[in-house]
């Protein structure tokens, strides 16, 4: 099957839904525009293979040549290629194209364009849990803001302002950030960073100040185009796959779960919702590899694409048992089935997407021989926050794993916390592994679910503030990790209401131009505001992937020759064609540039990228071994990327699909 692409559309989804960025647009022009075969972009300063980008101003106009008659309107914020620099009585400009392969459209003058030099890009995490961001008209007065010491009212101030319809009184706040949450990966949007600053504000943690572009739809001449109808209102609906572990010691546990769907589905038609939440199940063992008996590593039992009853679920996992051998060691390849759950199910249908992972063992590294996804432990929660999946972890702390208790805590908390970058996660442990309090602990969490298909958005505001107080008021350690388990539930809840709403009601963008944001909650410096990824195109991704092949090759040789470490990684860099004058002098793997251009100068560092000859040589094995092993994992990660054809973007106007792009989180980056 040849993979297919989605184009960014100025009347399509992207002005009607959100910031209405379109990353090629030419608007009131006719006819096709003249292929010049064989040019290419001008490069920028200093590089060999990054070419030069702008984002077009509001009100831009395409001209047939420097100076000349105009040819039509250019769309706000598009992003085009430079061909060419030139000045005409004292005007600057630029010719542009909508692709690096010769699609020339015409001239426009330097002054309605901005210089893209990173192709950085952010979007806003959900805001449930947060405070709703500022955007300010200069990074001055958002530095202002911030060493104010009446910060937070000002802000609250500010927002009530705003959401009653009048101008705060700092007329240097441009807009305030939605109420509703908007998914990116379904509702594409960019907010291209044109600057970054670290800041270090009175009395608050460290900050990194952004200058993004947005839209205003009043400025811009695409926004008298007809917008397109809001979908029907569909009712909300969610899944509920089961990802347990099926070895010889879960056979209580799998009872229990049949136990609680059937209480589940009392509670489902008592609140008159049947049909609404469906359920799956995945069961994950070990290495068939090590131990042939087990049968499979991961096996789905009930899809719930097709499993919407408690009786429909029943019979799907009469077969289900557990397995009658043991495994090779006390860990088990949950990761895999993870894996499985998040890949082979199809949870585009669904409103709320969630995993509910049952297990009483460790899970198996990306670095373990026996360990089946190849995924460390965060490329496994980066995969899991990609799907937009909600991970709900059930760790059964039997008497038999009281020597991984300590280890599989760490990595399920890490698996099944939030996306928005908060920290906060939805791990529960069971102590002995009882199975009552098993299977109250799972009716606990399909509480929950029952609850985003039944509640409102002021039922979790509410439910939020109310938590937070007794949460405030506890003494007894038992009562503050009671009570921050059904809070950490609640905010999951309104984050997928606020997103479920944004895309039900439409939501539209703060109008502003160019605004400066900061990336961090002004209440709480420890939640991010803004989800950060750099946009790849499909032909850098499979060069950085091959990069990074040649570097594991080399890492692995070097344990045993440590001192032709580098020496190695410069004759990969010769061979996949990199500047022979950047190996010379390169003394990091970034300056060595085996790692495409891409990566350069950013504002975000990278330790790996930092790595020397010297750092290497005095790493021990085991700190070469954790380089490798992140190295591998960061690398199965990116083919999971690569292969997710649904999530690719070709550009409005690209004929290539080597110019289709993946919007990259930055964890997932070497």
């Amino acid at each position: 099957m040849r993979p297919t692409f989605r184009a960014a559309s100025l009347s399509g989804v992207l002005l009607g839904a959100f910031f209405g960025l379109t990353l090629s647009g030419l608007v009131g022009v006719t006819g096709q525009p003249a292929i010049a075969a064989e040019r290419v972009p001008m490069l920028m300063d200093g590089k060999t293979s990054l070419y030069q980008k702008v984002l077009t101003r509001p009100g831009a106009l395409l001209h047939t040549a420097p100076g000349g008659p105009e040819k039509g309107d250019l769309t706000a914020f598009s992003v085009h290629f430079v061909y060419d620099r030139q000045s005409v009585g004292g005007e600057r400009w630029l010719e542009i194209g909508v692709d690096r392969q010769g699609d020339v459209i015409g001239w426009m003058p330097e002054a309605k364009a901005i210089d893209w030099k990173h192709s950085l890009t952010a979007s806003f995490t959900n805001p449930a849990g947060r405070q709703r961001t500022l955007l300010m008209n200069s990074q001055e007065s958002l530095e202002a803001l911030l060493n104010s010491p009446d910060l937070l009212v000002e802000v609250e101030s500010a927002r009530a302002s705003i959401d009653g319809g009048q101008a705060p009184q700092n007329t240097d706040i441009v807009s305030v950030e939605p109420e509703n949450f908007i998914d990116f990966k379904s509702q594409f949007y960019l907010l291209p960073i044109l600057e970054a600053e670290e800041i270090y504000p009175d009395s608050l943690d460290p900050m990194t100040l952004l200058k993004v572009a947005s839209i205003s739809a009043a400025e811009d001449p695409a926004s008298s185009e007809e917008k397109p109808d809001s979908p029907e209102p569909k009712e909300f609906n969610a899944g509920m796959t089961f990802v347990i572990d099926s070895t010889s010691s879960m056979q209580p546990y799998i009872d229990a779960v049949r136990q609680s769907v059937i209480q589940i589905q009392r509670r489902i038609s008592a609140a008159g919702i049947e049909g609404r939440l469906n359920y799956g199940l995945v069961a994950f063992r070990d290495s068939t590899d090590a131990v042939p008996e087990l049968k499979y590593v991961a096996k789905t039992f009930a899809d719930p694409n097709t499993t919407n009853s408690a009786e429909e679920f029943l019979e799907k996992i009469k077969t289900l048992k557990a397995a009658s051998v043991s495994s090779k060691g006390f860990s088990e390849d949950a990761y895999q089935g993870l894996k499985h759950a998040a890949t082979e199910i199809d949870w585009s249908g669904f409103d709320g997407k969630n995993i509910v992972l049952v297990s009483d063992a460790s899970a198996r590294e990306g670095f373990d021989p026996l360990a089946g996804s190849g995924l460390m432990t965060n490329e496994m929660k980066g995969q899991l926050s990609e799907a937009g999946i909600s991970t709900y972890v059930m760790h059964l702390k039997t008497p038999a794993g009281k020597n991984d208790h300590d280890l599989a805590e760490l990595q399920f908390r890490t698996v099944s916390t939030f996306s928005d970058g908060s920290g906060r996660d939805l791990y529960v442990d069971i102590e002995a592994g009882d199975p009552t309090s098993f299977q109250n602990a799972v009716n606990k969490v399909s509480d929950s679910i029952i609850s985003q298909i039944t509640k409102d958005r002021a039922y979790f505001v509410e439910e939020l503030k109310r938590k937070e107080e007794e949460l405030a008021q506890a003494t007894s350690e038992e009562d503050k990790k009671r009570l921050q388990q059904e809070l950490n539930a609640l905010l999951v809840g309104l984050a997928i209401k606020l997103e479920y709403f944004g895309k039900l009601e439409n939501t539209t963008a703060p109008k502003a131009f160019e605004a400066w944001v900061a990336d961090k909650d002004f209440r709480d410096q420890t939640v991010p505001t803004l989800d950060i990824r750099l946009l790849l195109s499909k032909n850098q991704l499979s060069d950085l992937r091959e990069a990074m092949r040649r570097i594991l090759e080399v890492a692995n040789q070097g344990q045993i020759s440590a001192d032709d470490f580098f020496a190695q990684l410069q004759a990969a860099a010769a061979a996949m064609g990199r500047s022979p004058d950047k190996i010379a002098q390169a003394a990091t793997l970034e300056e060595l540039g085996l790692v495409g251009e891409y990566l350069d100068d950013l504002p975000f560092r990278s330790q790996t990228m930092n790595v020397s000859q010297e750092i290497w040589v005095q790493f021990t094995i085991s700190q070469q071994q954790e380089f490798i092993d992140r190295i591998e994992s960061k690398l199965k990660l990116l083919e999971l990327f690569h292969d997710d054809t649904d999530n690719w973007v070709l550009l409005s106007g690209r004929k290539d699909a080597g110019d289709a792009f993946y919007p990259v989180p930055l964890s997932a980056l070497p």
